[in-house]
C-alpha cells in the first residue's frame, strides 16, 4: 500500500496522531490501522484526513463501509474489505470496537503515554500538498485497483490479508474506544510493526491552544493567548474545549475579536475555578479575598492536602520561573521550558517578580511547616488560613510568622 520508506516499519511502540497523519499526507498509507487513546476529536480527524487522502474529498463517505465490532470476527472484517464497492474502485472499512482485539481494563485511564518517537504538540495540520494528494489517489476512478482475494484459514484472517495481493483496493480501521490495546496480543503487534497502530493520546492544555487558535481563525475571530489558555484549561479534553470555542464563536456573532466579557459569561462554570483563584489571590498577597475563597472551597468539601499541593505547585513555578528568566530564557519560550501553557507561564512570571529568592525560600519553609502542621492533628482550615495569613506577610527584611504548628509555633519538620 506503500512505496516510500517507512520509518515506523518494524517497531512495536503506537505512534502518535501526529505523526500518522504526516505519513498518510506523505502517501504512506497502511492495510490496517488501530487506534486507541483518550482524545476521539483526534481520532475522527484522523479519519477525515484517511478519507479525503484515501478516497478523495469529493465523494469518499461513498466508499466507506461502517460497522460495529462487538459481533465480528476478522475474517468478518476481511470478506468487508473484499466487497466490491459501487462507486469507488477502493474501500475504507471502519470498525468500532473490535471484538477480537484484547483491551486492557485499566484502558482510557492509561492511554495517555507517548510513545516518544515523535512530537505530539506539533500545531493542526496545514493544507495538504495537491501533488501528493494526486499521488495517493491515482488509480482510484477506473477499477484500476484489484480487489483483494479474501484470506484462507489460519487465526489471524487480518494478518494473512495485510500482506495478500491487491490488498491495496482496502484500508481497516479498527477503532478501540473503551480501552488500550493489549501488545501482546500477535494481531496488535504486527499492526504496530506494520506502522499502523496510532494512540491519540490526552493532551496538556498547552498542546490543546493550537487546535482552538485555529478553530477561532476558521471562524475568522481574534483570541488572545491568555483568554485561548482558559478555555484550554478546561476539563474533559480537547473535545469539550472545542465545544466551548464553539459556542463561544456562535455567541460572538459578527463580532471579530473574542473579548474576557464574552468568556465570562459563557464558558460553563469549572469545579477547579474556585481553586486557581485562591492561588492567585494568595500569589498576589490579597489575603482577604484568598481567606474568602479558601473557606468557601472548605465548605464545598474540597480536600484541605488538594488545597495545599496546589498552592506549593504555584510557588514552585514561580520559583523556577524567576530562575529561568534570570538565567537569560526568553519570556516567549517560558511556557516550553516551565511545560505549561502561556496563560500559565505568564501568570507564575508575574507572581515571581513580586517575590525575592529569599522571600521564596521562607514561602517553601512555611509550606512545610503547614504539611507538618496538617499531618500533625492541627485542624485543616485552621493550618491553612495560619498559612494564608504567613505568606500574605513574607518579606525579604524579616521574617514572617510561623502558621500554628500543634501549639508549637516555628516547629520544623520534615515531612513536606
Amino acid at each position: 500500500m506503500t512505496t516510500k520508506p517507512d520509518p515506523t516499519a518494524g517497531k512495536s511502540s503506537p505512534i502518535s496522531y501526529s505523526a500518522a497523519a504526516r505519513q498518510i499526507r506523505a502517501g504512506v498509507i497502511k492495510p490496517v490501522y488501530l487506534l486507541f487513546g483518550e482524545e476521539e476529536y483526534l481520532q475522527e480527524r484522523f479519519i477525515r484526513l484517511l478519507r479525503d487522502m484515501w478516497l478523495g474529498s469529493e465523494n469518499g463517505e461513498l466508499g466507506i463501509s461502517r460497522d460495529d465490532g462487538k459481533g465480528m470476527t476478522q475474517g468478518m472484517v476481511v470478506d468487508l474489505a473484499c466487497q466490491m464497492g459501487f462507486f469507488s474502485a477502493r474501500k475504507l472499512v471502519l470498525i468500532d470496537e473490535p471484538a477480537f482485539v484484547p483491551c486492557t481494563k485499566d484502558g482510557r485511564k492509561g492511554a495517555s503515554v507517548n510513545s516518544g518517537e515523535v512530537d505530539d504538540t506539533e500545531a493542526p495540520e496545514e493544507s495538504d500538498d495537491a501533488d501528493t494528494e494526486a499521488n495517493v489517489k491515482a488509480g482510484t476512478g477506473t477499477g484500476k485497483v484489484l480487489p483483494p482475494q479474501p484470506a484462507t484459514g489460519g487465526e489471524q484472517p487480518l494478518l494473512s490479508w495485510m500482506t495478500a495481493p491487491g490488498a491495496d483496493a482496502a484500508c481497516i480501521v479498527l477503532r478501540c474506544r473503551q480501552g488500550k490495546p493489549d501488545r501482546r496480543h500477535k494481531l496488535v503487534a504486527e499492526i504496530a510493526k506494520n506502522g499502523g497502530l496510532v494512540e491519540t493520546a490526552a493532551l496538556t492544555a498547552h498542546e490543546r491552544l493550537s487546535y482552538l487558535q485555529e478553530s477561532a481563525q476558521s471562524a475568522g475571530k481574534q483570541i488572545s493567548q491568555r483568554l485561548l489558555g482558559q478555555i484550554a484549561d478546561r476539563p474533559g479534553g480537547l473535545s469539550a474545549a472545542l465545544k466551548e470555542m464553539e459556542k463561544i464563536v456562535a455567541y460572538a456573532g459578527e463580532e471579530s475579536v473574542i473579548t474576557a466579557d464574552i468568556l465570562e459569561q459563557l464558558l460553563t462554570p469549572n469545579p477547579e475555578a474556585g481553586v486557581f483563584r485562591l492561588v492567585d489571590a494568595i500569589g498576589w498577597r490579597r489575603r482577604a479575598e484568598a481567606l474568602g475563597e479558601l473557606r468557601v472551597l472548605l465548605a464545598r468539601g474540597e480536600p484541605p492536602f488538594y488545597l495545599l499541593a496546589m498552592i506549593l505547585r504555584q510557588y514552585r513555578l514561580a520559583f523556577r520561573a524567576k530562575a529561568y528568566l534570570l538565567s537569560g530564557v526568553n519570556p516567549g519560550q517560558l511556557a516550553q521550558v516551565l511545560g505549561a501553557h502561556t496563560f500559565v507561564a505568564e501568570k507564575s512570571a508575574e507572581i515571581s517578580r513580586r517575590y525575592s529568592f529569599a522571600e521564596l525560600e521562607q514561602v517553601m519553609e512555611l509550606l512545610c511547616e503547614t504539611d507538618y502542621a496538617m499531618k500533625d492533628g492541627v485542624a485543616h482550615w485552621q493550618a491553612l488560613e495560619s498559612l494564608i495569613l504567613a505568606l500574605s506577610s513574607v518579606r525579604q527584611e524579616d521574617r514572617a510568622p510561623r502558621p500554628v504548628v500543634s501549639g508549637k509555633p516555628g516547629r520544623s519538620g520534615g515531612r513536606a
